[in-house]
């Protein structure tokens, strides 16, 4: 960095220094390190296996598995968190009064730890907790909440109860950023309320769909906290993720496969990314 004068200011690197040493040391090294590890053939064994334990990972049945729960899981997070959130948003912004507080209580879940919401889940799902009590009470005690096939929208419940608001906030705050003219031109134009929302809300709500869009796609991957804390390390086939699988690699101390599963997750992630970022950047042009 250079002042007015043309001179380097060494003050912002002595600052940001210790971040970037952690960054390197804790980090950045360690995911160099990481990638040894998918080469070789045991951790105490270096023998050189090339792609070997790539082909392993894809060909195990409980990768694969986590793998089809996960995608399950996150696109249904993403369509249904970008349904509720815009419906809220807009449900506030048509509020004549207390849209402060009505926000506030709305990102107020995401503000609660998940160690601390467990118990009040617990309460709810666990084998003995109330709604299975209710199911039971109400001649449906075949349902099982518990490892069948509703483990998956319990999970998709817990994590909309959580992020909904937060998303809806930042919805929000881009519908006020669309001016009020282009709907009374929208209305002059003979457009009704349904045909406004798609012709004009949706499109110029476009930046904050993204940033919604990708903030749901990173938090999704945070939904084995909750999965954990009410099923354990080893959930139904129904909910078990690639994060459950990642971390009982982990406890394994399987470091090879640990270390082949974190690329390929890497690789994973980064494509859905960089493919929204460029929608992003090319959204934003057509705005400037």
């Amino acid at each position: 960095m250079k002042n007015t004068s043309g001179k380097i200011k060494i003050g912002p690197f002595v600052c940001t220094m210790p971040s970037l040493i952690g960054i390197i040391v804790f980090w950045f090294v360690p995911f160099v390190i990481s990638f040894g590890y998918t080469m070789v053939k045991s951790s105490s064994d270096s023998s050189f296996v090339g792609m070997d334990n790539f082909r392993n990972v894809f060909g195990s049945k409980t990768f694969t598995q986590a793998a089809i729960n996960t995608i399950i899981f996150v696109v249904a997070a993403v369509l249904l968190e970008f349904v509720f959130s815009t419906a809220i948003a807009i449900g506030v912004k048509n509020l004549k009064k207390y849209r402060g507080a009505v926000l506030a209580v709305l990102i107020f879940p995401m503000a609660i730890p998940s160690v601390s919401i467990s118990y009040f889940w617990n309460l709810l799902f666990s084998e003995n907790g109330f709604v299975r009590l209710l199911l039971f009470k109400s001649g449906h005690p075949e349902i099982d909440i518990t490892s069948g096939p509703v483990t998956m929208v319990i999970a998709l419940f817990i994590f909309l109860w959580k992020y909904t608001g937060f998303c809806a906030s930042l919805m929000f705050t881009g519908l006020q950023d669309i001016p009020q003219a282009y709907y009374e031109v929208a209305e002059i134009e003979g457009l009704g309320k349904i045909k406004q929302l798609f012709s004009v809300t949706l499109v110029y709500l476009r930046p904050s769909i993204i940033l919604v869009t990708i903030l749901t796609f990173i938090n999704s991957f945070k939904v084995y906290r909750e999965i954990y804390l009410l099923y354990g390390s080893y959930p139904s086939s129904y909910v078990y993720m690639l994060q459950n699988y990642m971390n009982n690699l982990f406890e394994s101390g399987n470091i090879v496969k640990l270390s082949t599963s974190a690329w390929i997750i890497l690789a994973a992630l980064l494509i859905p990314i960089v493919v929204t970022l460029y929608l992003q950047n090319k959204f934003s042009k057509d705005f400037y």
